[in-house]
């Protein structure tokens, strides 16, 4: 069975999608930090800007908000394993939607013990 070209543009969408928790330190934020999930790409090519396109994706280097991130983790499943970062997908998956920016330094304690208990890791 040979793959349509929009099947071979998402297994380059995929296999170039990275994720994690972005954890930053920052002077933006007034805790001084900036902890969020994030989907990223190093690189884009055409294959990747098409995907996108057909997702309903704009093209971007990061992605951070919920539903962007609802929408790359949905075209993506199935495929995980084709991302240098599968691991990380899966930590973006588990926590999208469930923690938020922290805005004072007890947020930040609060955020990195619910990350914590989340991914059942040790921060």
């Amino acid at each position: 069975m040979e793959l349509t070209s929009e099947q071979k543009d998402l297994i380059v969408l995929v296999s170039n999608l990275r994720g994690g928790i972005k954890c930053q330190i920052t002077k933006e934020k007034v805790c001084g930090y900036t902890i969020r999930p994030e989907l990223w790409f190093n690189k884009t090519n055409d294959s990747i800007l098409r995907a996108l396109d057909r997702i309903g994706i704009k093209a971007r280097g990061s992605y951070s908000k919920e539903n962007e991130i609802s929408i790359l983790l949905e075209a993506a499943e199935g495929l995980e394993d084709l991302s240098p970062t599968a691991y990380g997908l899966e930590m973006v998956k588990l926590t999208n939607g469930l923690i938020s920016q922290p805005k004072t330094h007890d947020d930040v304690i609060a955020t990195i013990m619910a990350l914590e208990q989340l991914l059942d890791v040790r921060c």
